[in-house]
């Protein structure tokens, strides 16, 4: 049976007084690192910072110039199980999915020992501290790092044969260049329901006053915790990577706005209703944020392209992969992707998607 806990150990932790997610916990990094950007959002200027000779070194040997070197204090766990120290963080300017990287030398600060099999850090107290990792936000993150790699890969765009080709099977109709050109799923076809306990109490939501202005209230975190979790399986990256294996043309899709394309029930349309300053308004497309949405789109497109995956494409949830063993087949995957996707409705985002990547190179 496949582990459950089979990804990274990605954290929460605070820095500085300022809660930071996605914290990666790598006992194989030598030493601590804070992003540029990160550090950037913390908006620090008493920080001292100290200059840096030393270049690190990564996996495959390229070496990238730390900016400085600044000590911040960090706190892990949640009180009263908390433990704070002084950490010596590199700045890091460079694209990642993290903000932060806990290497061993923070690990041996807090005597702390992680296991990725338990997706906890454990660390010295009195009574034993731990930091829980989120399995969620760990799954985030590495298909940020592979949406990153596929910018990079994006330099072999398709040749102008293969565009010829696209242009004149009609496929254009297939990506959304502006908002007007998202039409949506068919009703018919799929519709997103709630699923709330009935004994869920209704929640009175309230306008915020920040910096004397007004701000609206939209608690779908609430309306989140009245509904039961959709036991739908999303599928594992790293097995979808693996079943690259052997292709040697890949193409990478990505849909536009891709949950606002199924529509939400009307009955349960004022469930998801929040108050601004133009009045109360309400979702009638399925938001961004709700519960059980990645389950339901999973569930679409598995539908979909029920005859194409695992034999020319790969899905997760709004990503596509169109994969041919023989790059002479490319043209044909695609023209049977981009039919399906005609036939449903279902619209692609221009900007995001990247043709014609050698398998070699991924």
């Amino acid at each position: 049976m496949r582990n459950q806990n089979n990804n990274a150990l990605v954290i929460s932790a605070t820095l500085s007084n300022f809660w930071v997610k996605k914290v990666l916990v790598d006992s194989g990094s030598s030493t601590d690192i804070i992003f540029y950007d990160a550090y950037v959002q913390l908006g620090i200027d008493n920080a001292q910072l100290w200059k840096v000779n030393n270049p690190l070194t990564g996996f495959s040997g390229e070496m990238i110039e730390p900016l400085e070197e600044v000590t911040l204090p960090l706190s892990l766990g949640s009180y009263p199980k908390r433990s704070s120290k002084m950490v010596k963080f590199l700045i890091v300017n460079a694209p990642s999915a993290y903000n932060i990287i806990l290497g061993r030398l923070s690990l041996n600060i807090f005597r702390a020992i992680a296991s990725t099999y338990h997706m906890k850090l454990k660390f010295q107290l009195r009574r034993c501290g731990r930091a829980t990792g989120g399995e969620r936000m760990a799954r985030e993150c590495y298909a940020n790092t592979l949406k990153r790699s596929r910018e990079k890969l994006g330099e072999n765009p398709i040749n102008e044969k293969g565009k010829k080709k696209l242009t004149e099977a009609n496929y254009e109709e297939v990506f959304a260049w502006t908002m007007t050109d998202l039409h949506g799923i068919s009703p018919d076809v799929i519709t997103h329901r709630l699923i709330i306990n009935p004994n869920a109490k209704p929640v009175k939501q309230k306008k915020k006053n920040v910096w004397g202005g007004e701000k609206s209230s939209d608690k779908r975190g609430d309306l989140n915790k009245a509904c039961p979790k959709d036991p739908f399986p999303l599928p594992w990256i790293d097995v979808l990577v693996d079943s690259t294996s052997g292709c040697e043309m890949l193409s990478f899709l990505y849909a536009y706005q891709g949950y606002n394309q199924i529509p939400l029930a009307l009955e349960d349309q004022e469930k998801v209703s929040f108050v601004t300053d133009q009045g109360v308004l309400c979702y009638n497309v399925m938001p961004f944020g709700l519960k059980n949405v990645s389950a339901i789109y999973q569930c679409l497109v598995n539908h979909m392209f029920q005859n194409q995956i695992g034999r020319n494409m790969e899905v997760y949830i709004d990503d596509m992969l169109v994969k041919s063993v023989e790059e002479q087949d490319h043209i044909k995957d695609f023209a049977e992707c981009f039919q399906i996707l005609e036939t449903f409705g279902m619209k692609l985002n221009p900007a995001k998607c990247t043709f014609r990547v050698r398998g070699k190179n991924f």
